[in-house]
């Protein structure tokens, strides 16, 4: 991926809004290949007032504990944030397509329908997905 046609703040906010309000379940995947760290965390996706975007499972915030741990598995991030990193849109055609190592993730019934993939200028990935509904009932 590059950013040759990166989307403007506003386009990320209103796609971030549809994730939030219309997607079921959406899947989140940071990459950085030369540190070695990839996670994956499937959940539903809100961003509140302020612009905190939290992705948690089976509708269960985030939370942490006295001792300073997250006890429900969650991601925390900020969409202010966000809005500084170059981001691209993509469908399951463009990982097919690119040659990307994400491409090994889609068979023949695509995972998604549509990603945002944030790209940091030390080639992390931050690609926020939201889950093709033919993968909600399996």
């Amino acid at each position: 991926m590059n950013s040759k046609h990166p989307l403007s703040p506003q386009e990320v906010t209103d796609f971030m809004h549809k994730l939030s309000t219309e997607s079921r379940k959406v899947l989140v995947l940071f990459f950085n290949t030369a540190m070695g760290v990839s996670f994956t965390l499937p959940g539903r996706l809100q961003v509140d007032a302020g612009g905190t975007i939290t992705v948690h499972r089976d509708g269960t915030p985030p939370s942490i504990d006295p001792s300073g741990f997250v006890d429900t598995p969650g991601f925390v991030t900020s969409l202010p944030a966000l809005l500084k990193v170059p981001c691209e849109f993509a469908d399951p055609r463009t990982f097919k397509s690119d040659g990307s190592p994400l491409g090994a993730l889609f068979g023949r019934e695509p995972l998604f329908t549509f990603s945002l993939v944030f790209i940091f200028p030390n080639g992390s990935l931050l690609i926020f997905m939201e889950v093709n509904e033919a993968h909600l009932a399996a």
